[in-house]
């Protein structure tokens, strides 16, 4: 999977949550793919709630940490995944949900953690299929799911 994902494709996300007023917003990461990420959200001036990072790499874990809290890091592989998502949104998913990541694991539990009326923006196709629950994500949920293409059209 190439992993580098172009600095203006960053820049519209990034405008795309600003434009939301979201109040929770987590992000899905590949290994690779953070050191491309954070240099934008240091040097860009915006106001956003507190974001989660899902990881699911040690090394990526400890990378993480030497720019935000470790609260503010869920391990997405601990059994306790889901139950920290409950608690940190008060039972209710994060509004805004970004994947930048092709495991489908990554892609099902992005799904999952949105909560009703949600935003999922989608960065990497999935590297196989995905099951999943179409009658509680597209029915119940009405969550908007978003594609950002990674290549100059």
């Amino acid at each position: 999977m190439n992993k580098d994902i172009p600095k203006k494709t960053i820049e519209n996300l990034l405008s795309n949550l600003i434009a939301s007023k979201a109040d929770s917003i987590i992000i899905f990461l590949s290994p690779g793919v953070y050191e491309s990420l954070i240099p934008l959200f240091k040097t860009q001036d915006f106001s956003l709630p507190d974001v989660f990072f899902a990881v699911s790499d040690k090394n990526q874990m400890e990378s993480i940490s030497n720019d935000f809290p470790a609260e503010q890091i869920l391990n997405s592989v601990n059994i306790d995944f889901i139950d920290r998502v409950k608690i940190i949104t008060k039972g209710e998913g994060f509004q805004e949900v970004v994947v930048l990541s092709d495991s489908p694991m990554a892609v099902k539990q992005a799904l999952g953690v949105a909560r009703i009326f949600g935003t999922v923006h989608l960065f990497f196709a999935p590297s196989d299929t995905v099951k999943a629950d179409l009658h509680n994500t597209i029915h119940y949920k009405s969550l908007k799911v978003k594609g950002y293409p990674l290549t100059k059209l």
